[in-house]
């Protein structure tokens, strides 16, 4: 998927600032606040700040199982009792083989993520890049 096309194909608007993105099996939640029911289960949640329309304990509850990772700013990951990751603007990590990159932001963080050859920048809320590498 190294085309925008492509990669909008994965994605899917939830309403608000929360968004999943499906890359193969994997399913990346971005800021879940105000979820309907039975959706599909989290493998990686993405926090961008510690605010309620950003991060919701309810909502990510509703996603989330034993395995999944809550990864963005410390002061919100710390609200779960999930696979917690902490991430600091400037940091890279793999989470569960996706690399992600915190970069910092206005009100929190923003995310790139790489899925499938295609760099994606995401923001609270939205998603705006896609670029082929």
């Amino acid at each position: 998927m190294a085309d925008r096309e492509s990669f909008l194909k994965t994605l899917r608007r939830l309403g608000g600032p929360s968004f999943l993105i499906e890359d193969k099996s994997l399913k990346v939640y971005v800021d879940p606040v105000r979820l309907a029911d039975g959706l599909p289960a989290a493998d990686i949640v993405l926090l961008t700040r510690n605010h309620p329309d950003h991060c919701s304990v309810e909502d990510v509850m509703k996603v989330a199982r034993p395995q999944t990772i809550v990864a963005g700013p410390a002061d919100a990951v710390c609200r779960f009792r999930l696979n917690q990751l902490p991430l600091e603007a400037g940091q890279t990590k793999s989470v569960l083989g996706l690399p992600v990159t915190a970069v910092a932001a206005e009100q929190g963080l923003t995310y790139v993520v790489e899925f499938s050859g295609a760099r994606i920048e995401v923001p609270g809320g939205l998603c705006v890049a896609s670029t082929a590498r």
